[in-house]
């Protein structure tokens, strides 16, 4: 029992967002390229989000002892500034929801920085709901640092991000200033 509960509580994935080389910049590489084949560029990292389990409730972290429940929790979210309203947020809270769903988890939480109205409206549009009275460090400490805690059920999230997406889809017909992406998840 112990080994499964040590196991549950280091899981963990991150994703990553990728750009994907436009098809007719990689063929004229290769066109330019002395022998006919292209060196592997490194691709540009334009996105980022983690699920884990863990007590995002308690008051302190590990590896202080506490009885609060582990949740799936969605952390180190960030977008570079020039790929942002694009829906690839949108696109990482979706399979970060999935991945609780998958991992049988009832709820995923996150905190996000009270002053930030951009990623709170984000998440709202996402079927977040604020948790009114946050427990632990982050209901305690005022100032810069205060976060919001949030919560919604993954399948709420998928549906809503889903409809939402689809939606954004059908309007700018899938088409960007940036090209398109890859997402890849290790953990």
């Amino acid at each position: 029992r112990q080994f499964a509960h040590w196991k549950r509580a280091r899981s963990f994935v991150c994703l990553v967002v990728e750009e994907v080389e436009q098809q007719q910049q990689q063929q004229q590489r290769l066109a330019s390229s002395t022998d006919g084949q292209a060196e592997d560029q490194p691709r540009k990292v334009v996105g980022t989000a983690t699920i884990s389990i863990m007590q995002a409730e308690a008051a302190l972290p590990p590896p202080f002892p506490s009885n609060v429940a582990w949740r799936a929790y969605i952390s180190n979210m960030a977008v570079l500034p020039a790929y942002r309203r694009q829906g690839l947020a949108k696109k990482l809270v979706t399979a970060c929801a999935r991945i609780a769903q998958a991992w049988g988890e009832p709820c995923v939480m996150l905190h996000v920085a009270a002053t930030n109205t951009a990623a709170q409206q984000l998440y709202l549009s996402c079927g977040f709901q604020p948790v009114a009275h946050s427990q632990g460090l982050t209901g305690l400490i005022k100032g810069p640092w205060t976060q919001q805690r949030m919560v919604a059920e993954p399948s709420a999230v998928v549906a809503e991000c889903q409809h939402n997406i689809t939606a954004s889809a059908a309007i700018c017909n899938n088409s960007s200033r940036h090209g398109s992406f890859k997402c890849s998840a290790s953990g």
